[in-house]
């Protein structure tokens, strides 16, 4: 959890202080000028800007740093089988390896053939989580909760790495996870809020569902280029058509994944401050930093693919609540 929140965050920042550098111009996702395609909202920067270089050594770091976190988890996996497939056998505390996963995808993508086959192997990983998760759900019949979602819906996160090499399998992941998450999440707001007995970490995970499903639509899903390609057909004059209106959705099934986790902790709060902290309590930086960045993503998304000037007050209030969780 803390290597995904790492790497997160690290993403987020840069792409703030893109957004908000005057050595920084706005060009679209599939442009060859956009130098990390993590949001539809790109940027082309002068690269010898002292406050570009700062937030670019920034950004590397937290995924030097996590790439580290997770190197210690594969020596885990090398030294100690038997605890990890051990720990395999349950839910909740299998889910370190979809974080895992998904730290490895965002850390490796775009590094090369070396990248490319690191994401490769996360994301075939990732795919078999969500199978022995289906499988263990159906055999034991479990219900589902939100420690689920790093296995299962996360893998949408995998999709979207997987994407920029092998456009089919990304598209394939990508239903994988919006079936999980449209699965899923229904039943775990339900089971969150009324049953007590799921601890608060469990249920602030709540919030992560629709962020991940959010973040990879905005990029995955987003319209060509019309200034590249103006004979547009009748399917992509549709696909622009939609596209906001759909990422309206599911950004409103976001925020009620963040609602619901606020309520989920507001009920547990008068046990849950007794308690020691414990490397559980880890589990509340991820969710938060997903919901950011998948809000990040959604800005992007309505600059990049609409008339509304940034300066609105719709515009306003949602970078607002979005700096509010960065910040948080």
């Amino acid at each position: 959890a803390v290597a995904m929140s790492v790497v997160t965050l690290g993403t987020v920042w840069f792409k703030f202080a893109e957004e908000n550098m005057d050595t920084c111009e706005p060009v679209h996702f599939h442009s060859s000028q956009c130098t990390f395609p993590e949001f539809p909202g790109c940027f082309y920067c002068d690269t010898n800007a002292p406050l570009y270089t700062t937030a670019l050594k920034f950004h590397y770091g937290c995924k030097i740093f996590a790439g580290f976190l997770t190197t210690l988890f594969v020596l885990k996996v090398l030294f100690a089988t038997r605890v990890v497939l051990d720990e395999l056998s349950s839910p909740v505390t299998a889910t370190p390896v979809g974080l895992l996963c998904m730290t490895t995808v965002c850390v490796f993508a775009g590094r090369g053939s070396i990248g490319q086959g690191m994401v490769t192997g996360a994301g075939c990983i990732h795919i078999c989580l969500v199978l022995w998760f289906v499988y263990m759900a159906l055999a034991y019949r479990i219900m589902p909760d939100p420690s689920w979602y790093p296995n299962t819906v996360g893998v949408g996160l995998s999709a979207v790495k997987i994407w920029l090499y092998y456009p089919t399998a990304g598209h394939l992941l990508m239903l994988v996870s919006l079936a999980s998450n449209f699965f899923f999440f229904p039943i775990s707001l339900f089971r969150v809020a009324v049953n007590e007995k799921i601890s608060a970490t469990v249920g602030w995970m709540q919030m992560s569902a629709p962020a991940i499903s959010l973040y990879a639509l905005t990029i995955m899903a987003q319209p060509s280029f019309e200034e590249e390609h103006p004979d547009v057909t009748r399917f992509q004059r549709v696909h622009r058509k939609i596209y906001l209106p759909c990422m309206h959705a599911m950004a409103a099934l976001s925020v009620l994944g963040f609602l619901a986790s606020c309520h989920s902790l507001w009920k547990r709060w008068p046990e849950f401050y007794k308690r020691k902290f414990s490397p559980a309590h880890t589990a509340f930086c991820f969710p938060l930093l997903s919901h950011a960045n998948a809000l990040q993503a959604y800005r992007g998304a309505i600059i990049s693919f609409s008339q509304i000037h940034p300066r609105t007050w719709r515009m306003v209030i949602l970078f607002v609540y979005w700096f509010g969780v960065l910040v948080a």
